[in-house]
This record gives C-alpha cells, sequence and structure tokens, in this order.
C-alpha cells in the first residue's frame, strides 16, 4: 500500500489535450504553440517552480486545433514537489501576426489582442496588422522563444535528436518570422513611429528624463523602417545559429 501511494505521489500521468485557436470572428487559426511541463516546490511565501520537460513545440489543424501528447512524468512526492501541468509559453499565429505569452489560469486577456479561457482551452486572437507596435511585440517575442529552444538545444542533447517533428515545426517559425519582416516593411516600413504610452512613475524627474530618452529614440528612427532594418539585422546571425542547432 505504501508503494502504491508513493507512487501516486510521484508519477503524473497527463492524458492527450487539445487547445482550439480561433480569430475574433471564430474562424480556425493556424498557431504554433510552444510548451512545457511545469510543477510548483509548495511554499507559502514565494511560489517556486520546476521544470518537468523541455520544449517543445506543436502545431494546430486545419480546425485550429493544437494537440498536445499524452505524458508521463516522474518527479519528488507530494508535498516535495506537485504534479507537473501544462505550461504554454508562446502562441503564435503567423496570419494574425500575433504571439501571446505565458497562457495558464491567471492570464489576463488583453483588449483586441486575445483572449484566453482556461477551462474550455480556447485561445482567441486578433488580426495585428494595422497595428505595428504590436506586431513588432509579436515578432520580438518569436525572436526570443526561438532563441531559448536553440539555447536549450545547445546544452542538453539536441533538440532534432530530442523530438525531431519540434525541431521541424521551429525551423518553420523561422521561416514565418523572415516573411513577417518583409510583410511589416512592406505595409508599415514608412509609417511614422508614435509616441508610446508613458508607463508609471513616480516622480516628475522621471517623467522628464523617459520624455527625453523617446523623443531622441524617435528622432534617430521617426519612421518604422530604420527600426525594423535593426532588428533583422540583430536577429539574422542569431537565426542563423537557431536553424544550426536545430537542424
Amino acid at each position: 500500500m505504501l508503494v502504491l501511494l508513493l507512487a501516486a505521489a510521484s508519477i503524473s500521468v497527463r492524458v492527450g489535450q487539445t487547445l482550439h485557436v480561433a480569430g475574433t470572428t471564430g474562424e480556425p487559426v493556424v498557431a504554433y504553440v510552444v510548451y512545457r511541463y511545469e510543477g510548483h516546490y509548495p511554499n507559502f511565501v514565494h511560489p517556486v517552480t520546476y521544470e518537468a520537460s523541455a520544449l517543445a513545440l506543436a502545431r494546430s489543424d486545419t480546425n485550429g486545433r493544437v494537440r498536445f501528447p499524452p505524458a508521463v512524468h516522474v518527479h519528488w512526492p507530494f508535498p516535495l514537489q506537485t504534479h507537473p501541468t501544462l505550461q504554454i509559453e508562446l502562441a503564435y499565429a503567423p496570419a494574425l501576426h500575433n504571439a501571446v505569452w505565458y497562457l495558464g489560469p491567471f492570464t489576463d486577456p488583453q483588449p483586441d489582442v486575445f483572449e484566453y479561457d482556461q477551462d474550455r482551452r480556447r485561445l482567441v486572437m486578433s488580426d495585428l496588422s494595422g497595428r505595428p507596435e504590436r506586431w513588432e511585440q509579436a515578432l520580438e517575442r518569436v525572436a526570443s522563444t526561438i532563441q531559448s529552444l536553440a539555447r536549450e538545444s545547445s546544452s542538453e542533447a539536441p533538440l532534432g535528436e530530442r523530438h525531431r517533428a519540434s525541431a521541424d515545426l521551429a525551423l518553420e517559425v523561422i521561416a514565418h518570422f523572415r516573411r513577417e519582416y518583409d510583410e511589416f516593411l512592406a505595409r508599415h516600413g514608412e509609417a511614422a513611429r508614435p509616441m508610446p504610452e508613458m508607463p508609471y512613475m513616480a516622480s516628475d524627474e522621471d517623467k522628464r528624463r523617459w520624455q527625453e530618452t523617446v523623443e531622441a529614440d524617435l528622432a534617430n528612427e521617426p519612421t518604422w523602417r530604420p527600426r525594423i532594418a535593426r532588428l533583422v539585422v540583430k536577429y539574422e546571425s542569431l537565426l542563423r545559429e537557431c536553424e544550426a542547432a536545430l537542424r
């Protein structure tokens, strides 16, 4: 009996799960999802997580369904560690130019960007093609996640050896990422960059410094073209390194 109780406390079996991804009018969306399994060390002062699996990728089908395969994890028994749960690190919809970070039970929706229903496992993503500041943010998130995948691959067994399907999907994401920069420049390259919203600042001096910094940045790169061109240069070498690590 003790052995059975110990096994129940330290072996986690997750059946296959499904995430439904749709656009704002209900149409299914092809999306790439980067995920892992995470658990917790119970702590009443500060939550501490542990990674039960490496990063992996999945892609939705034509009906917008992302299927996560069953998973088995062995960990320290409760109360040392909890059973791990699915953690979505990134959901990326190239056709909508939208990328959402960290979906979980405490994720707050962002109006006109995304809505997430944890209970129904449904993600609704908005088309950000007409909002260059949001589109740029999505590309930054995709680039950061690609870098994490490549870094993790170099520190452990290569992703191509651990999970060939995930590596192939990561290469697809890189190809989408490159195409998106071309689309961004074609649509917004000559458009003026807007003044961003000032974050909360306690002192007038902090506000003044922020204002001066932003004004200098906009004077140096008044349109989106020089800014995006600089980011292309920044990320191109990174993307080549990532492709080498993922193949």
